[in-house]
């Protein structure tokens, strides 16, 4: 991430993920899949295994090199897993 993410986006992104707004498709060490259901929409967030985060939303479409909430709440699902959690969403 080039840009560091804001006090807001990581409350929203807990908040996210305490509300079971995450749903978890797959992950491993080659990358990351989810869904997550924001407030107007449900965005697909991925990453490819090499630090490159993608999301749908409107805010990453027109700031790439910044990080969404959305993405937040991803990665930290995505590093629980990596550690051998098991994720049930």
């Amino acid at each position: 991430m080039k840009h560091k993410p804001t006090d807001n986006q990581w409350m929203k992104a807990a908040r996210l993920l305490a509300r079971g707004k995450v749903r978890w498709h797959s992950g491993g060490l080659d990358g990351c899949h989810a869904t997550v259901q924001g407030d107007t929409a449900t965005y697909d967030v991925r990453n490819d295994g090499r630090g490159v985060w993608y999301c749908e939303c409107q805010f990453w479409m027109h700031h790439p090199s910044r990080v969404c909430s959305h993405i937040l709440a991803v990665e930290m699902v995505w590093k629980a897993v990596r550690k051998g959690a098991e994720v049930t969403t």
